[in-house]
């Protein structure tokens, strides 16, 4: 009887201690606060102008799945959020009617990235007739951060992850004390929140079928009244340093074989692509021998190079921000002069120094 009795205390025990844990997986499950057990349209606002930071990858795939059976994309344009800007109406004025153009991107997005997505795309049956690829120089030095919860693949793009992984990953966050004081105070808490990049004060429009983000009222500024955006309190906030020297190479040894792997997969979809590498505001030029790689892999006259392009690079007005998001009317531009290279056979300077 006496053994009976300790292991109705120990199963009592064991109940109760497991309940605080039962109550957070209960509550995580119903709150979903990153968006990753359901599709959602955009952000999460909770307190006001805050909004809870998401995976953007994610919501990419996610949007990819629930659209493409009606839409039937074809054309994706890929990249980290310096590709977000190049709007999907622009580049269909340069594509053949009746293109379906979706955005796939994330938010850091490596190589590695675009490769999975590609496969994950072929996988489901869509193939990518064609391609807008933003290429900062950034992300020749940047692996997949899966163990990020901003910038973790999602679970079935990559075999690196599974589904329990991937959500152990956000679960871990959530019961973190700070995360749930800011779920019961939202407003108390919330710049500790953006501080800590689980939360952001940048939201933006959306059009969901084709994954788009934009900044309507800013767009709108930049294009009637300019002064009323680039104000001299903006404008005084971006002090960077200038670098003139471009940075060290990185295609090379791991990073070589993974733009190889990349232009084989665009042939084997027979895609029709582009590549631009951006300029970014005082930042340095992509390092001359990648930009050379990537001609040999991916094409002279299907890589675009304005990072070493002396006026965008110091032009405060070309950017939204300090990160060196450039406006979507400049990503306009730069994708006007890319289809008017390539239908007169002309390449950019620092393509004709390498034939």
């Amino acid at each position: 009887m006496a053994h009976n009795g300790n292991m109705a205390k120990f199963i009592v025990r064991t109940l109760l201690a497991a309940l605080p844990v039962a109550a957070l997986l209960a509550w995580y499950a119903i709150a979903d606060p990153f968006h990753v057990l359901h599709r959602y349209p955009g952000h999460i606002t909770t307190g006001g102008d805050i909004a809870l930071t998401i995976n953007y990858g994610y919501v990419s795939t996610e949007n990819f799945n629930y659209y493409n059976p009606s839409r039937h994309y074809d054309s994706f344009i890929f990249g980290s959020s310096m590709s977000q800007y190049y709007h999907a109406a622009c580049w269909k004025s340069h594509l053949p009617a009746g293109a379906s153009v979706c955005h796939y991107d994330a938010s850091m997005e490596t190589i590695d990235g675009i490769i999975n997505k590609i496969r994950y795309i072929n996988s489901r049956g869509t193939r990518v007739k064609r391609a807008l690829i933003v290429i900062e120089e950034d992300m020749l030095h940047r692996w997949t951060q899966d163990g990020n919860p901003l910038y973790a693949q999602h679970y079935a793009t990559t075999p690196a992850c599974d589904y329990l992984k991937f959500q152990s990953l956000y679960f871990g966050i959530f019961r973190n004390p700070e995360f749930i004081k800011y779920m019961l105070w939202p407003k108390r808490y919330a710049s500790e929140m953006v501080d800590k990049h689980f939360a952001t004060s940048d939201i933006q429009n959306r059009i969901e079928d084709i994954n788009e983000s934009y900044y309507a009222h800013f767009d709108s500024l930049i294009a009637h009244d300019p002064r009323q955006y680039f104000t001299h309190m903006r404008m005084t906030r971006r002090t960077f340093t200038p670098m003139p020297m471009p940075y060290s190479p990185a295609i090379c040894g791991e990073m070589a074989a993974r733009v190889r792997t990349l232009a084989q997969l665009l042939r084997a979809n027979g895609t029709d692509y582009i590549v631009i590498i951006p300029p970014r505001y005082h930042r340095r030029p992509i390092a001359e021998s990648d930009l050379y790689a990537l001609q040999c892999e991916l094409g002279n006259s299907r890589v675009f190079d304005f990072s070493h392009d002396a006026h965008l690079s110091n032009d405060a007005e070309a950017y939204y921000d300090n990160e060196a998001h450039l406006t979507a009317a400049k990503c306009s531009q730069l994708l006007d002069s890319c289809y008017e290279m390539r239908e007169y056979a002309l390449d950019s300077p620092y393509c004709i120094r390498h034939r």
